[in-house]
């Protein structure tokens, strides 16, 4: 029949078709790349949006870090216009008025780690700490932003 291909056509055109490689750019690293991408998988690090990616997650870590390390007053070591501050605004601002579990659950932190950054951006006047009762009676806080004028 016109216009239909045979299996050994079909098997022939898939087999010649194949994902263009390069060798790595580490100097006597046989691993070759795929796609023209400079780096094979051992030495991805050495890519330059790698290495930004590593230095954003570092100072990530420092700024919690720090504000660990100091224990009960932790919150006076926070950065609030740190990357960690800034996430903690941005749920609040996206899903509204939080407790601290659920603000810790939406931010991937633990809890001891989302108290200081409340704290701190409550001293800001960034967020506003108000209790409230649950339906079992107990009270809870509720952290929700401050309106800006």
């Amino acid at each position: 029949m016109p216009g239909r291909k045979s299996k050994n056509q079909d098997a022939t055109r898939s087999t010649t078709w194949k994902w263009k490689r390069n060798a790595c750019g580490v100097e006597n690293c046989d691993e070759s790349t795929a796609n023209g991408k400079p780096y094979c998988r051992d030495h991805l690090d050495l890519a330059e949006k790698t290495e930004c990616l590593i230095a954003t997650v570092n100072a990530r870590q420092n700024e919690i870090d720090k504000v660990l390390a100091a224990g009960s007053n932790g919150w006076r070591h926070v950065e609030t216009s740190g990357s960690v501050a800034q996430d903690i605004l941005a749920i609040i601002q996206v899903y509204g008025p939080q407790t601290i579990s659920a603000l810790s659950r939406n931010a991937t932190l633990k809890a001891a780690i989302v108290i200081p950054y409340v704290r701190a951006l409550a001293a800001k006047g960034l967020v506003r700490i108000s209790p409230q009762r649950t339906a079992s009676g107990a009270t809870q806080e509720t952290i929700s932003l401050i309106p800006r004028a």
